[in-house]
């Protein structure tokens, strides 16, 4: 009978610390600031870059990158290009892309984001231009008509 009630006590208390824990990260993720993005809220392309420069003109050339590549996968969604869906990764959009023109430019511009966002690589002013130089040539090829 010892040994049931040293049981019972350690049941107890695994589930008292796996309920506090649970209620904690329940409470930190209720009071994380959200962002357009991260809610789901509509976003528009043009949102987007605006968003891009807004940040680019704080120096956060990181989250202005994050901007500018949201910025062409939203383009192309609005195009009907490909599908736009947060749950893709990046090398699944490049394959919605599969046989289409604009596949080859969305690579090199899917690269420089994965280094600069996940890598945590930095940019200067003068990659910085040429990455968004490579975002406006996407923008600006239009869709073959039908």
């Amino acid at each position: 009978s010892f040994f049931l009630i040293i049981g019972a006590l350690l049941v107890m208390a695994l589930v008292f610390y796996a309920l506090r824990n649970v209620r904690g990260s329940l409470i930190r993720n209720a009071k994380l600031p959200k962002t357009k993005v991260d809610t789901g809220e509509e976003l528009s392309s043009a949102d987007a870059i605006e968003r891009a420069h807004t940040e680019r003109q704080t120096g956060d050339y990181r989250t202005a990158v994050r901007y500018l590549y949201l910025a062409s996968l939203l383009w192309m969604h609005e195009q009907r290009l490909l599908r736009y869906d947060r749950s893709l990764t990046n090398r699944e959009y490049v394959g919605q892309l599969d046989g289409k023109p604009l596949q080859g430019q969305l690579r090199p511009i899917v690269d420089t984001f994965d280094r600069v966002w996940y890598g945590k690589e930095t940019l200067g002013d003068d990659e910085f231009n040429r990455y968004e130089a490579e975002i406006n040539d996407l923008r600006g090829k239009r869709p073959p008509s039908a």
